[in-house]
């Protein structure tokens, strides 16, 4: 059986977390300050925690992420649900 542990990031880390995902829902576009940000706390959070990914879990994170530019283990929470809607419309 698979056992998963929920790490969380502390309450400064979610400030930063929910700070940048406002910026850029309000904007509609990422800045590369953000991506930094963002991708230099993922690399914090797998070192300090020994994780073995991260969840992206906010479909504006790809405003910043893509398949191209996410350099450390992750999940895209998006892109496991687009891909679930596009099994059941091509069943």
């Amino acid at each position: 059986m698979l056992q998963v542990e929920i790490v969380l990031p502390s309450p400064e880390e979610i400030n930063v977390i929910h700070e940048t995902y406002l910026e850029m829902a309000n904007a509609g576009r990422g800045t590369k300050e953000q991506y930094e940000r963002l991708r230099n706390l993922a690399f914090q959070l797998i070192e300090r925690e020994r994780l073995d990914a991260i969840v992206l879990a906010g479909t504006d994170l790809s405003l910043v992420f893509n398949e191209s530019n996410t350099d450390f283990p992750h999940v895209d929470g998006a892109r496991v649900h687009l891909d679930a809607i596009m099994r059941e419309l091509l069943r």
